[in-house]
Parts: structure tokens; sequence; C-alpha cells
């Protein structure tokens, strides 16, 4: 019933922070039940989603800028093979699921529902796709119609079986979440090249 904040050392959090605090609110009148890595992911994506909080005429504003850093983090994570694999990472229910996998770091759970809640919601509109988000949608729905269960399960249950699979060229199968996975390797890796292009240009 209301929402709790501190004296921000830097300024420019309180915002984007009511907004995560305000969505947590929206989302559990709107859905209910929701998977743990969701109810985090889609905070921290809707916190930051305002375009006039990114950048103005005269560059990247903090927001933007954190923004610019998480995909950095993520892209050097990926690199050095430290991305959680998908299929823990979306079974996590709780804080401490997130300390363990990320050795304390809790944060870097932020990061990565944040970029997870991406890449359903804008990888599709790059290619003029909708099912990305409709996978995302229906999972959703499913969790709602499924109250006694455990809706991380449910979740990922669901992007195993809606994602579309792949057969590589060697002739081993991915499954729905295998497949998921690389698409959101690729994500990370396609937004940090655009990132550090930025950067190269002094945006």
């Amino acid at each position: 019933k209301e929402i709790v904040t501190w004296r921000q050392k830097e300024a420019w959090r309180l915002l984007p922070t009511l907004q995560h605090e305000g969505c947590h609110a929206v989302m559990d009148a709107m859905f209910g039940q929701l998977a743990f890595w969701m109810i985090e992911g889609s905070a921290d994506w809707f916190g930051e989603a305002p375009a006039w909080l990114k950048q103005n005429d005269k560059g990247l504003l903090p927001v933007g800028k954190d923004q610019q850093q998480r995909w950095i983090r993520l892209e050097n994570m990926r690199r050095k093979g430290q991305l959680p694999d998908m299929q823990k990472y979306l079974l996590s229910e709780e804080y401490k699921d997130w300390d363990k996998m990320f050795k304390g770091d809790v944060g870097m759970g932020y990061d990565i529902g944040w970029s997870i809640f991406d890449f359903f919601i804008r990888s599709g509109q790059r290619v003029r796709v909708t099912w990305p988000q409709q996978v995302l949608a229906e999972a959703t729905q499913l969790a709602q119609q499924m109250p006694n269960r455990p809706p991380e399960f449910i979740f990922a249950q669901s992007v195993n079986t809606k994602w579309p699979k792949m057969r590589l060229k060697n002739g081993r199968k991915l499954s729905g979440i295998q497949t998921f996975e690389r698409g959101w390797h690729s994500w990370i890796e396609l937004n940090a090249r655009e990132e550090m292009l930025k950067i190269r240009k002094g945006q």
C-alpha cells in the first residue's frame, strides 16, 4: 500500500525507483501470480523505459548510461561464459537463489531479468514479428490459470514448449528453452555492440 525509498545518493535514481515499485503494484493488480524473474525484470524494464529519461539533445542521461553499462556488463559475462543457465535462472524463486547463483551479487539477477524481458518485448519488433511477445503473454496467462503450481515452473515449461526449436548443422537438436537462450545471448551481443559504437562516437 506504499512505496518506500531512501535518500538517493544519485538523485536520478529516484524516478526509476518509483516507477519500478509502482510497476509491482500494477502488475500484481493486473496479473497476480508471476514468475519471480519477471516480477523484478519487468519492473526494472518499465522503470527505465521512458525515452525522455534516457537521452536529450546533449546525449545520454544517467538512465541511458545505466542501460548502456548493463548491456556491456552482460556482454562481458557472455564472452567469459558466465551467463546463467536459462532453465536454472527461470526456475529461481527468491533472492537467495540469485545470491547463490551470482556469488552474492543479487543485483545481477535484476540485470538478467531486465535483459530477458527486453528480449521478449523488443527482439520481435526489430525483425517485425509478434511471436516473442505472444510467447510471453501466453506463458503469463497460463500461470494465472494454474494458481496452485509454481509460476516459475509453468513459465519455463511454456517457453520450452512454445519457443521455436532448432537443429544445428551437426544434427544436434535444441529444445525451445535452449533456442531461447541462444537468441538471448545474441540479443545481448547485438545491444552491447550498439552501445559500444555509441561510446566510440562520444554519445
